[in-house]
């Protein structure tokens, strides 16, 4: 047992160490989009920066899940959306506004989201029409690299 908390310590500081978005107990992760080219989303990557603590009280799931929605917010058309992490699929986020009933989000992300974040750093999302879902592959380029992601915001957002 001893050695088991041993080793997880190690591959913990090991991966501290060689993951470029986590420094002193917070990640940082970058997101992207696609532009729809209406109005001032013209402004492609559209790009947000999110840092989380992390500690005991931290729930990674939930985070995720507030930071996805923190990040379509409300003002984007239905559309469905496709992330990746580093080329890889990420999550899948539906948008739906419905007539009378408000706003609709739905969210999937995949089982090994944790490792991609540590590993990537940035999602990149593309959309489309939601009976066209099928049809956005699973794995694609990657868009940005971690540094891309970091020069990039720092070019939108100078006094950050």
């Amino acid at each position: 047992m001893a050695d088991a908390k041993k080793n997880t310590k190690k591959t913990n500081k090991n991966t501290e160490a060689t993951s470029p978005n986590r420094t002193s107990g917070k990640i940082t992760i970058y997101l992207t989009r696609d532009s729809f080219c209406m109005g001032d989303d013209a402004m492609a990557p559209n790009i947000r920066r999110f840092t989380c603590h992390i500690g005991s009280d931290w729930c990674p799931e939930c985070k995720i899940y507030d930071i996805l929605d923190s990040y379509f917010g409300t003002n984007l058309p239905g559309y469905f959306w496709r992330g990746y992490a580093g080329g890889e699929w990420f999550a899948d986020m539906y948008l739906l506004r419905k007539d009378g009933c408000g706003f609709l989000k739905d969210c999937n992300i995949a089982e090994n989201w944790e490792e991609l974040l540590e590993k990537y750093g940035t999602i990149h999302f593309i959309h489309t029409d939601y009976e066209e879902r099928d049809k956005l592959p699973m794995k694609r380029k990657n868009e940005y690299t971690f540094k891309q992601a970091e020069r990039i915001y720092k070019q939108f957002h100078p006094e950050k």
